[in-house]
């Protein structure tokens, strides 16, 4: 292995069969059972080390195939980790009837560092009126974001402690806007623990409303991922999961968003004007070489527009700030967006609470976000910049039909964009009347209630959900 030549990915095996001399190509699958085993159980055996922190190791994939993993190392992987696994399984052995009558629930979003989207805001929702509720949350105290929730540290848990990992076993439940992995190490496939995270119970509270980007691989209903009840916003998005995920009616509730609860229009009342600007990622550009990344249409749009004279001059002219915000995904490609023009704020992913920039700009600019969901909520203007739009269509597909059902402008173009971005300078950044008029076929509440709702929701199946 070591004498190939990896890239950051997943690599699959396959057969070469031939049959009547052609070659067909055939995928390594179903393990025998000693295989399996040995992966989940004996995992540190398989890794291979490799330079710059970079392992490789072999998984089974959902589909009982043999795949291989080349990924750099995370900072929690290593012995000590191992030991504190060992060490958490042994406590709560000791323990288990303590641990088990507590009925813990784990709450988290992604990789376990933030607390600002729909897990923080129904965790402190759930803190403040049901503290009774053995609750807690999960981050990691060096991130910033561990400040939102220092107040409420007695149900806090820091990410990768001994106390996280045995909570980990103990809990019957996760809430959270992220998969389950986001719980533990989300690249790592192999292990005891992460098999046990595999099979937990789940309230999936999503990250955003569904449309835009096709992600039924991951959270369908028969895979890891697979939510016990899955949050939704309107009729129409439960029809999405429905048909496209699999789920049966009574797994799928409508409730609207737990971060919507604290949404307030507050542009009105900025002295300046701001506009907010959130690309989102391409699974195309996932883990690419830096080189690669910067010959990409996507880098070469961005930066192009962040460096455009005439959209300066529009930003000078108006007393407009923009907020140049970087999906966590491409955090490691930040530093090569550069901008000579003040007047541009470029933030990457942790840097600064999302939902208060939502709160204070007049116009959001995205292109397949599901943060334009957040915007609308506020009856806030949306351009949708969709300038590969047929590469997205092929590689990512969306739910809904960006030519036709889309809640703001859709533009494919540099030119059209300054010039849209004018018009609503021009309409001092008034929602248009024909995106306006459709808001109920996508939001069945529009209140501050939507972590109450989830929270009803949980108690009403709670024997599904097999808590007390």
């Amino acid at each position: 292995m070591k004498k190939i030549n990896f890239e950051s990915g997943y690599w699959d095996f396959y057969l070469i069969v031939k049959v009547n001399k052609r070659d067909y190509y055939v995928r390594v699958k179903n393990p025998a059972s000693e295989i399996t085993n040995n992966l989940y159980n004996k995992e540190r055996e398989d890794i291979i080390k490799l330079e710059n922190d970079f392992i490789l190791y072999p998984y089974i994939t959902i589909n009982n195939d043999l795949s291989l993993t080349y990924r750099k190392k995370e900072k929690s992987e290593g012995l000590l980790l191992y030991i504190k696994e060992k060490i958490a399984f042994f406590i709560y052995n000791t323990f288990k009837k303590h641990f088990d009558e507590k009925q813990i629930y784990l709450v988290y979003e992604k990789f376990s560092q933030t607390a600002q989207d729909n897990s923080y805001y129904f965790f402190k929702h759930v803190y403040e009126n049901y503290h009774n509720k053995n609750v807690f949350y999960i981050i990691d105290k060096k991130h910033p974001d561990y400040k939102n929730v220092k107040r409420m540290k007695d149900r806090v848990i820091p990410y990768m402690s001994i106390k996280h990992l045995i909570y980990l076993i103990a809990s019957k439940l996760f809430v959270a806007s992220e998969s389950k992995g986001h719980a533990y190490i989300i690249k790592k496939q192999n292990g005891k623990m992460r098999d046990i995270v595999n099979r937990k119970k789940f309230v999936f509270l999503q990250h955003g409303v569904l449309g835009f980007k096709k992600v039924d691989s991951i959270y369908r209903k028969n895979g890891n991922n697979a939510a016990d009840l899955f949050v939704t916003s309107s009729n129409t998005e439960k029809e999405i999961v429905k048909r496209n995920f699999n789920y049966n009616e009574e797994d799928i509730i409508i409730t609207g968003l737990a971060r919507w609860d604290v949404l307030k229009d507050k542009s009105k009342f900025q002295g300046q004007k701001e506009i907010i600007f959130m690309p989102t990622w391409r699974n195309w550009l996932d883990d690419v070489s830096e080189e690669m990344f910067l010959d990409s249409d996507y880098y070469k749009y961005y930066s192009s527009l962040l460096n455009s004279n005439k959209f300066k001059k529009i930003l000078q002219d108006n007393n407009i700030l923009l907020h140049f915000f970087m999906h966590p995904k491409f955090k490691a490609y930040i530093n090569n967006f550069e901008t000579n023009n003040e007047r541009i704020r470029i933030y990457e992913f942790g840097e600064i609470k999302i939902n208060e920039l939502l709160m204070r700009s007049s116009l959001l600019i995205t292109d397949y976000s599901s943060i334009a969901w957040d915007f609308y909520y506020m009856k806030k203007p949306v351009i949708f910049f969709q300038f590969d739009y047929e590469a997205y269509t092929s590689l990512q597909g969306s739910y809904l039909n960006m030519e036709t059902d889309l809640f703001g402008d859709r533009i494919l173009n540099k030119e059209t964009l300054i010039d849209t971005i004018q018009e609503y300078v021009d309409l001092d950044f008034k929602e248009k009347q024909q995106f306006s008029a459709i808001r109920d076929e996508y939001f069945k509440y529009v209140d501050h209630h939507n972590s109450e709702r989830i929270f009803q929701e949980i108690i009403n199946n709670k024997e599904n959900l097999n808590v007390e």
